[in-house]
């Protein structure tokens, strides 16, 4: 779909559809928008899309982010591989400055959050978002100071 391999910084994702297709067509790509190893997002917004039949992550960045904004987006049938480690938001890396609020997130088909930061989260908020299960909505290595994260 989309692959920032350089740059990431002051990118806006508005009013799409990604995805692959239905529940019995094949060409389901891994993510929607992916950002490289090799990519400090900053400064990105994905709000008001549709995410659906995609086999890992919709929204992955490869490495740290910041200044991020995911808001009012609909997530459903991600994560077809069903692995652990896919969340339908996946950061690999620090992440600040992270906004993710008022998104659908649809069934993970394992019990596993919808968001996942591998390394440390700052300064972020996560709120307003309804997901099935009984999982937390966020998974971190660790969380540093300045959060807003309601628990239920």
């Amino acid at each position: 779909m989309v692959n920032v391999t350089s740059g990431g910084t002051n990118l806006t994702f508005t009013g799409n559809v990604f995805g692959g297709s239905e529940p019995t067509g094949g060409g389901r790509p891994p993510y929607a928008i992916a950002f490289g190893t090799e990519v400090d997002a900053r400064n990105v917004t994905v709000t008001g899309n549709s995410f659906n039949w995609l086999t890992r992550s919709p929204v992955y960045f490869g490495a740290a982010a910041s200044e991020i904004s995911i808001s009012a987006n609909s997530f459903d049938n991600w994560n077809l591989d069903e692995e652990e480690r896919w969340s339908a938001v996946r950061i690999n890396g620090d992440a600040s400055q992270v906004s993710i609020m008022g998104n659908i997130f649809g069934a993970n088909p394992v019990s596993a959050p919808p968001i996942r930061v591998i390394g440390a989260l700052s300064h972020s908020s996560i709120v307003g978002n309804t997901f099935p299960g009984n999982t937390d909505v966020l998974y971190a290595g660790s969380q540093g100071g300045g959060n807003y994260i309601p628990t239920p």
